[in-house]
């Protein structure tokens, strides 16, 4: 009961201070109207004898400009490569012949071949080998150039092969019989005139490295290091960046001329990986192992009997 009390009296007050407030206004609307300010006389706009007449706004595009089209000509470098299509997008695929996104309709122009092949790779290795020792002082080396087996002292000096045998480190191992340090031979090439330090059964390659290509003319050539180049008339100019004869590979770039389709020449830089695959030696079958008890000879036939082809054949009387 004293809530909704106290709502009436809230109410009540509450319309009675707008009634007071309106009054208050009514009395004093005149001295507000009073004071408000009146524009001055020299403020008014005066009309004039001119009507307004709104004006013309410029042309954005005025009729004599020529619009630059889109090149099509062919000698062209960049449009030689494109079709133009105004306001449409150029449609366009993924070429596995060209390596590249062309426009559709394109037809790039045949790459052609690269032009050479890498046919050997050979790193020419000493011509010495360590075998063995036969004890601290003296070793068994194969010779690769003379196909023969010499057996070196140390200290001592050779003619064949030409080579002063300066120092032989023995073989060490470890307590699990694994090798530590291998049967070493130091030797001094009187020919070559450098050292060599030869490892049991390990061979020595020397810093030569042999490359052998040819190109599609079948002209063959060889390089050693890498920055040598080879022109091939017709084809481009070719430099070798690197190889691995690991992997047997080198890597090789070629600068050539390109036509694009206005069938210009332009200058194209083209790098390949090429590979070599050595030749596995497999050596020839030996002959079948006769079975227990033949010989491999033709039986003799019994004495005084010759083969059916030998035999005279009888033919009847009269014939």
């Amino acid at each position: 009961m004293n809530k909704h009390f106290d709502k009436l009296l809230f109410l009540a007050a509450l319309a009675a201070l707008l009634a007071a407030c309106g009054f208050w206004y009514s009395e004093n609307a005149e001295k507000i109207g009073a004071h408000a300010v009146k524009p001055k006389t020299g403020d008014v706009a005066k009309p004039t004898s001119t009507p307004f007449t709104p004006a013309t706004p410029a042309s954005p595009v005025p009729r004599n400009v020529d619009w630059t089209q889109p090149t099509t000509d062919l000698e062209d470098e960049d449009a030689a490569d494109w079709t133009f299509d105004l306001f449409t997008p150029v449609k366009i695929f993924w070429s596995t012949r060209a390596a590249q996104y062309v426009p559709k309709g394109f037809t790039p122009p045949p790459e052609p071949p690269f032009g050479i092949k890498l046919v050997n790779m050979v790193r020419p290795a000493y011509r010495l080998m360590l075998k063995g020792d036969l004890g601290p002082t003296q070793v068994i080396v194969m010779d690769a150039k003379g196909g023969t087996t010499s057996y070196l002292q140390k200290g001592k000096t050779y003619s064949v092969p030409p080579v002063t045998v300066r120092d032989i480190i023995a073989e060490n191992r470890n307590a699990n019989g694994t090798v530590a340090k291998p049967l070493t031979l130091v030797v001094y090439d009187t020919e070559m005139k450098r050292e060599f330090r030869l490892e049991n059964n390990t061979p020595v390659y020397l810093d030569q490295h042999v490359i052998t290509l040819r190109d599609d003319a079948g002209e063959t050539w060889t390089w050693q290091k890498v920055g040598e180049q080879r022109s091939v008339p017709n084809v481009g100019e070719f430099t070798l960046k690197a190889f691995d004869f690991d992997k047997n590979e080198v890597t090789i770039e070629k600068k050539y001329k390109k036509l694009n389709r206005a069938k210009k020449a332009k200058d194209a830089v083209l790098t390949e990986v090429l590979h070599y695959t050595p030749k596995v030696h497999t050596p020839a079958k030996p002959p079948a192992t006769p079975a227990a008890g033949a010989t491999g000879k033709v039986p003799a036939l019994p004495a005084g009997k010759a083969p059916k082809s030998a035999q005279p054949v009888k033919r009847p009387a009269g014939r």
